[in-house]
């Protein structure tokens, strides 16, 4: 058999009940992080997405150690004291010890996220995962965890992620006026009577929810590209923030689709399959989908300016509008 032959009796192998759902817990996932990831990189604060992405594992490592179970509740509690250290931490470097801000941010959810590891080791004979699922995520075995739903066996992870999506929609929606005015002028903001800070912890209660609901299926480094790269790629093509979010998932669920196809199908064209490797990691080639969908969006984005006509003053990127 070809290895063209073989990637297609991968496909074939298909199933609704696994592989739909698998793409459909992906796409769920890009919905429910394009508004924060969207926010977080209108304002400048990309880095906040992988500090919060990092610093929320010690708080559910923590919350499970306490409570002995996964419950949702003590889950989004233990993220949400680790998302708060973090940042009060990053917060007294920078003003007592005038650590630059990114710098600052990074030495917190570096030692969060070390101490995170730390508790998952300890806790490791009592919980089914281990470092390796805390970076990679375990999407490819996230429908076979069902619940009953309306009469029917749903993914516990769709169910979580979907409420969580529709969450941030409608705290969005509630909030988008203040949250869009300290966006992008604070001292405007304070003056139109709205609250910058409470705007910040709004847009980072929406994060942290965000990477809980998503971190065991998808682990950090997914939950980091799905949060910055589409929301990063829309930004190349749109000016207004409603259409940027709009695009991020789109563009999110597209690379949930190309990287499961991709995770199915290159080991047989790769002739890993003769060694024994039936697909690769879904999580790692949803990632490296997402790098490819910046890329596009980049390349046709390079291909429309360079057809513009020269003025001189040819801007470097698109304004971001509310």
């Amino acid at each position: 058999m070809s290895r063209g032959d073989a990637a297609i009796e991968a496909l074939r192998a298909w199933t609704p009940e696994v592989d739909g759902w698998i793409i459909a817990i992906g796409a769920l996932a890009a919905i429910a992080c394009a508004v924060p990831g969207t926010l977080l990189v209108a304002r400048r604060q990309s880095m906040a997405a992988d500090g919060i992405a990092h610093a929320v594992l010690p708080g559910i490592a923590g919350a499970f150690l306490l409570s002995g179970t996964r419950d949702l509740a003590w889950m989004a509690g233990g993220a949400a004291v680790a998302a708060v250290a973090m940042s009060a931490g990053s917060a007294y470097l920078e003003r007592t010890l005038r650590v630059e801000r990114d710098a600052a941010l990074g030495i917190a959810y570096t030692v969060l996220f070390a101490l995170g590891l730390a508790l998952v080791v300890r806790a490791a004979d009592g919980v089914d995962i281990d470092p390796s699922c805390v970076l990679f995520g375990a999407i490819e075995f996230a429908p076979l965890d069902r619940v009953q739903a309306g009469g029917h066996e749903v993914p516990r992870a769709a169910i979580v992620i979907a409420a969580v999506a529709a969450a941030n929609v409608a705290v969005a929606a509630l909030a988008w006026r203040p949250i869009l005015a300290s966006s992008f002028d604070r001292g405007f903001a304070r003056a139109a009577g709205a609250r910058p800070a409470a705007c910040d912890a709004v847009v980072g209660a929406m994060a942290t929810a965000t990477c809980v609901a998503c971190f065991e299926s998808l682990g950090s480094v997914i939950v980091v590209g799905m949060l910055v790269v589409p929301a990063c790629a829309a930004r190349l093509a749109c000016a207004r923030l409603v259409p940027m979010a709009m695009l991020a998932a789109a563009i999110g669920c597209c690379a949930a689709v190309l990287g499961h196809v991709a995770a199915c199908v290159a080991a047989p064209i790769a002739g890993l399959d003769a060694a024994g490797v039936r697909e690769l990691s879904t999580a790692g080639c949803v990632a490296a989908s997402l790098g490819a969908c910046f890329a596009g969006v980049a390349w046709v984005r390079a291909i429309t300016m360079r057809n513009l006509p020269v003025d001189g003053t040819r801007a470097t990127s698109l304004p971001c509008a509310p």
